[in-house]
């Protein structure tokens, strides 16, 4: 296609022979990248008519991707090769062009690749202990959490940068052991400054640095009201703990802890005790807000 009437003639040596294979070649890569593009075109457009056009782009698109990633290569080799080999000005112009062209593509390719790579690579990094308490104390972190696998995983507060550009490949996972010393960490975070960072357990949902619904001792819910840490304290009917929280040896005094807001629930057998510390905590806190028999008690 991109070859002069000499090169498609009859070869007559051996050096034409390859001249010809060559030119084939760099008129097959051509055409390959260029329906690739072609079509990329079509599917990005197909791929707006929702889910089924999406996946239908990702099932066209991957083998083309990889032939035209293929044909790349092949046209920068055959292209460069021929602007070595041509002594004709107009064909060894076009061939140099073609195969600089898809050398500069490939080059590109590669160099992306690898960046990209390299940036996965960080971002699998599983950070120290150090590192993660000294993120959380920073407030970099949002929210943490321990997966069924037992990996620490975490979200970062803030996801651009000062120029308001995404953040992209940035580690997100601790390291598991030090999960304790996380949570000690935020809850200190909180106590001293009011920030809350969110976190769950997510293997062990009985775990008793978890939030979530877990039974406490009076002794454990006269220190979370007089430090201001409840958010409501619900009685009377319909709040029964018993069937907020099934687990467990009930204490009649169940919290549901949030991370980021707790809330007490007392039964009948709890109520004397626990209410004239509520309404203290309220006085000195402004909260918990109290729910009485189902209905909020509006200041």
């Amino acid at each position: 296609m991109l070859g002069l009437d000499p090169i498609h003639s009859p070869p007559t040596s051996g050096r034409d022979a390859m001249m010809a294979f060559l030119w084939s070649a760099l008129d097959f890569s051509v055409v390959v990248v260029g329906v690739a593009l072609a079509v990329f075109g079509l599917v990005v457009l197909w791929a707006y008519k929702g889910p089924s056009g999406g996946e239908m782009a990702v099932l066209i698109m991957a083998p083309l991707y990889l032939a035209a990633l293929l044909c790349q290569f092949i046209g920068a080799f055959s292209g460069l090769l021929l602007a070595f080999l041509i002594d004709k000005s107009p064909a060894r112009f076009v061939a140099g062009i073609l195969g600089g062209v898809f050398f500069l593509t490939c080059a590109l390719t590669v160099f992306v690749s690898v960046r990209a790579w390299r940036l996965e690579k960080k971002s699998d990094r599983v950070i120290g202990q150090d590192e993660m308490i000294d993120l959380i104390r920073c407030r970099a972190v949002s929210s943490f959490s321990k997966e069924p696998d037992g990996t620490v995983r975490f979200e970062y507060a803030e996801r651009r940068d000062e120029n308001g550009r995404y953040l992209y490949y940035r580690p997100t996972h601790a390291d598991s052991q030090g999960y304790p010393a996380y949570v000690a960490a935020a809850n200190d975070l909180r106590h001293r400054h009011g920030h809350v960072i969110d976190y769950h357990n997510h293997a062990d949902s009985y775990d008793p640095l978890a939030p979530g619904p877990r039974w406490v001792t009076t002794d454990e819910a006269t220190a979370l009201l007089r430090a201001g840490e409840i958010d409501t304290f619900s009685y009377g009917e319909p709040p029964d703990p018993r069937k907020i929280l099934k687990a467990g040896t009930s204490t009649g005094i169940a919290l549901i802890d949030h991370g980021w807001v707790r809330h007490l629930v007392v039964d009948r057998a709890a109520e004397a005790a626990m209410i004239p510390i509520a309404r203290e905590a309220q006085h000195r806190h402004g909260k918990p807000q109290f729910s009485i028999d189902g209905r909020y008690e509006w200041q």
